[in-house]
Parts: structure tokens; C-alpha cells; sequence
């Protein structure tokens, strides 16, 4: 799918892409820049290369409101509207008790940095520092309502992109071989199309005033359809307040008045918490995701 389809889904859903570059806060790999030199998607793949269902995440976009208060995501606390005290919102098919709080939080950062300081997630996409892969190679063969085994690994490599700047299907990425990789134990094969999955972490990439904020995406859930050989859809998650927090406080660019006006503003705007009892110290998030199926050789494949 090009970017101006994926440019549609976003205009459609009210989203806007902000964000940029940080390493996976669950482990200590950091994420590598890759190989310089694109690989030809028009070449035939190594021997040791499979396309067996991986998908690379080719883009991210935050999902901020529309003027008419409608956005998308998932209920992710089960608790409904008004939790820590922030409204839940609703999506424009008339689901309610959404939580995305990060869209607040995004207002607060435009108040005080401004849009030319963040780098969107596509950049550090375009430029291989973030190459998020899933293995859904067991979805085929599974029947609608089963579990479907996942993995999430990632790739090395600078991407191949096409005359509007979007990222090509079925071109070749390197296995990093140094990162970890995840496994989801169960998505969900909801129709020959369509695919779930629930409790996953992933890297959200951010950075302010050029420094990487290290932001995790926790216990996320996700909602991909397939339409030609593109998976759209929403990921919905929490992120730590306090992770930001520490990402900012020492910003030697940043005047004292606004990181303090920064910070004050996204701990506002926690609306989870990480335990039943305990305080709201989460932030709800929602980001609109396509992926493409890819090529990835291994150089540790027989």
C-alpha cells in the first residue's frame, strides 16, 4: 500500500504523526542505524531468505482526536469513562470507554516544544533505526477463532522506498540477530483478514529536541486487517508517565520553565494504573500501524 493510502486511513481516523526514535525499554539492545546500502526488492532473495509471513511495520502515526472528540483505540482498563479522573472517548462506529490519553499529552507537547522538534516515527522507519518485524507465518494455516503463535523480532538494513516515500513491499532486511525476540503466546485469527493480539510490548520511538526519549509500549494490544498485500490498523497501549519523566529531566536544551511545564502537563494526563489499587502512573496511547510483508535472510540459516 503507498503512503497516500495509509496518508487516507490516517485523515479517516483523525491522526497525527509526531513521533521518533528510542530503544526498546525491555531490554538493553539498542536499536541499530543498519546497513547503509538498500537492498533491490526487484532481486531474487538469498537462499537462506524466507517472506513466510513476516511483516514489517512500515508505518506509525499517534491517533490524536478530531474536532468532534473521536478518535481510535481500545478499551485497555475495562473501567469506563472518567478513570484518574480523564474522559474516555469514543471512536467514529460509536464505541465508547476508549482510552487514549496520549492525545492529551500531545497537546501539551505542542504548547511547549512545537512540532519542529519532534521527528516523526516514519523517520526512524525510512532510515532502518526502527525495523519492527512480525512473524505471522502460523496465520494461514490457522482456522478463524484460533490462536495464532506470534513473533515480534527485528531487522536491520536501510528500507527500499518508492517514488512517494512509502515503504516497498517484499524487499530483503537483514535478521538482527542481537535483538531479543518476543513471543506472543495467542493473537487471534478473527476472519481470513483480520488478526489480533494482546499483551505485547514494543518500542514506541520518541525523541525531543533531538535526544531519544526510551519509551515502551506495555501490555499493547493490536487490530490488523489485511487489504491487498498491506495490513492496516490500530495499536492501543500504556507507556510509563514516569519513563518520560526521566527522558526530560535532564534535557540540557530545554528551559527549566518548560521541562517543568512539560512534565507537569503528561503526569496529568495518566489515566491507568499499573495495579488494580494502586495510582494512575500510566498513560493510555493509540497508534494507527501498517505493515508490509518483507524478505528477511538470516545469516545463521543453514
Amino acid at each position: 500500500m503507498r503512503r497516500a493510502a495509509i496518508g487516507g486511513l490516517v485523515a479517516t481516523l483523525g491522526i497525527a504523526a509526531c513521533q521518533a526514535p528510542a530503544e526498546d525499554a525491555t531490554d538493553d539492545t539498542t536499536v541499530d542505524v543498519g546497513d547503509d546500502t538498500p537492498r533491490d526488492s526487484g532481486e531474487p532473495a538469498p537462499a537462506a531468505t524466507t517472506d513466510a509471513g513476516h511483516l514489517l511495520v512500515a508505518s506509525l502515526a499517534f491517533a490524536t482526536q478530531t474536532t468532534d472528540g473521536v478518535t481510535v483505540g481500545f478499551d485497555l482498563d475495562a473501567l469506563g469513562s472518567g478513570a484518574c479522573g480523564i474522559d474516555d472517548q469514543v471512536d467514529a462506529e460509536g464505541h465508547t470507554d476508549l482510552d487514549n490519553a496520549f492525545a492529551f499529552a500531545l497537546d501539551r507537547i505542542v504548547d511547549n516544544i512545537g512540532w519542529p522538534f519532534l521527528a516523526t516515527p516514519q523517520d526512524t522507519i525510512d532510515t532502518g533505526r526502527f525495523l519492527q518485524v512480525l512473524d505471522v507465518s502460523a496465520f494461514e494455516a490457522a482456522a478463524p477463532g484460533d490462536c495464532v503463535p506470534v513473533q515480534l523480532l527485528r531487522a536491520t538494513g536501510r528500507p527500499v522506498l518508492g517514488g512517494a516515500g512509502q515503504v516497498l513491499a517484499h524487499q530483503t532486511l537483514d535478521v538482527d540477530d542481537g535483538a531479543a525476540v518476543q513471543q506472543v503466546a495467542c493473537g487471534r485469527k478473527v476472519d481470513a483478514d483480520t488478526l489480533t493480539l494482546e499483551g505485547f510490548t514494543m518500542a514506541l520511538p520518541l525523541e525531543l529536541m533531538g535526544h531519544p526519549i526510551p519509551l515502551t509500549l506495555r501490555d499493547a494490544r493490536a487490530r490488523l486487517h489485511r487489504e491487498g498485500d498491506a495490513w492496516t490498523g490500530v495499536v492501543g497501549a500504556a507507556v510509563s508517565a514516569q519513563q518520560f519523566i526521566d527522558g526530560v529531566a535532564t534535557f540540557p536544551d530545554l528551559p527549566p520553565v518548560r521541562r517543568d511545564n512539560l512534565v507537569a502537563g503528561f503526569a496529568s494526563v495518566a489515566d491507568l494504573r499499573a495495579t488494580p489499587d494502586g495510582p494512575c502512573t500510566l498513560v493510555s496511547t493509540s497508534m494507527a500501524v501498517e505493515a508490509v510483508p518483507v524478505f528477511l535472510f538470516d545469516a545463521g540459516a543453514p
